[in-house]
């Protein structure tokens, strides 16, 4: 059966890496206990995965507001071949280099390549072939590293490296120096950066470093404009990669998600998103804290955001992931095809009166196609 419903997303247009993913996503929900099998089976016929359901608290008098997973995963890739600057961190970390925008992005120190273990642009010597041995020293010398797969998704693979009085830590356990040969083997195509704190604004909700989503499109690549956004807050179970996944072994779990205003840079209030439900939050669960506020020297990231988005100019939707520390706001990567769950628990992308048309423009373009054009974005891989 599996097979049959593969084929009829294949020839609708949407690329078999999607079609295979969504159907992979909307056959574990049948095995969810959290989920009531009725409600999976009415979600699924509107094209949406119980996930998003739940989340945006759907039914039959108000689905139409909402774009469904089915529709946002038909009409990927948004962005024509130049998506590629930045969906592979080590590449957007080059492309900015040298430039205005170079301190938007965090240290990159090494890079864990086919061939060994090679020195980045921010490592304290020349870009080489180098060994565990000086890595160590460098992470002496900085202190800690996040260490993230360079073209990975969400917190999949995210892992803390520190070096404290003399001990190494990886996740906070201790490794002993030898084994660092070892561990760069285990991790090949890893990027290690400068490990972010968050400033004296955000510290108080959480040591980790928080998440500010903003999407950018810019369709004539002269005007681009932000569409959206939201702050993603770290607590108690999402800690230091900041997200954890909800599903059948995390139920009683949830992540810290706030609105987000991308013209004044105000945020909040918030949700907290569970594996069957968006429940409302005024206050930080772990800390009593509002989650209410506004992004300090936001006029300053808004043009850098946008100033970015203007460089990559054939690059028509993006999504920034950023964190803001104390030297300033650095952007940790940038999705060609961010997550929308989380935009529409805030505001329903067919409320949006330009989103709304955005995306209905898209999906037509593709529903026009001949049949051999939809059997052609079938095989579009990245």
């Amino acid at each position: 059966m599996n097979s049959e419903r593969l084929e009829d997303l294949l020839e609708d247009g949407v690329s078999r890496k999607f079609a295979s993913y969504y159907l992979d996503l909307a056959m574990r929900e049948y095995d969810n206990p959290a989920y009531d099998q009725t409600y999976v089976m009415w979600a699924h016929n509107h094209g949406f995965l119980a996930d998003s359901a739940y989340a945006y608290g759907l039914d039959e008098g108000n689905v139409s507001r909402y774009l469904s997973d089915y529709d946002y995963y038909k009409v990927w890739p948004v962005n024509n071949w130049t998506r590629m600057w930045i969906n592979d961190k080590l590449t957007l970390k080059y492309m900015l280099a040298n430039t205005e925008f170079s301190s938007f992005m965090p240290q990159y120190y090494f890079y864990t390549a086919p061939e060994g273990l090679r020195r980045l642009i921010d490592s304290p010597q020349s870009v080489s072939l180098t060994s565990a041995r000086e890595f160590r020293h460098v992470l002496e010398s900085v202190g800690e590293f996040a260490c993230k797969p360079c073209n990975g998704t969400t917190s999949l693979g995210f892992i803390h490296i520190a070096c404290r009085d003399g001990q190494y830590l990886v996740n906070g356990r201790e490794i002993d120096p030898g084994d660092f040969d070892g561990f760069l083997a285990q991790h090949p195509n890893y990027i290690f950066t400068e490990y972010l704190r968050p400033s004296r604004q955000f510290a108080p909700y959480s040591s980790h470093i928080h998440t500010l989503r903003i999407v950018t499109v810019n369709e004539d690549g002269v005007s681009p404009r932000i569409v959206g956004g939201y702050l993603r807050i770290p607590n108690k179970f999402s800690g230091e990669a900041n997200y954890v996944v909800i599903d059948k072994d995390n139920m009683e779990k949830y992540n810290v998600f706030l609105g987000f205003d991308g013209e004044t840079g105000a945020f909040g209030p918030g949700k907290l998103t569970c594996v069957d439900k968006a429940l409302p939050a005024s206050e930080h669960p772990d800390n009593g804290l509002p989650l209410l506020g506004t992004i300090g020297r936001y006029d300053e990231l808004r043009q850098t955001v946008l100033g970015v988005a203007q460089r990559f100019c054939t690059v028509e939707y993006m999504g920034f992931d950023i964190g803001i520390t104390e030297a300033g706001f650095k952007c940790m990567e940038i999705n060609s095809h961010p997550g929308i769950k989380y935009l529409q628990i805030f505001k329903p992308i067919y409320d949006d009166g330009y989103l709304g048309d955005y995306f209905s423009r898209k999906i037509q373009v593709i529903d026009a196609l001949s049949q051999e054009a939809k059997r052609a974005r079938n095989g579009i891989l990245r």
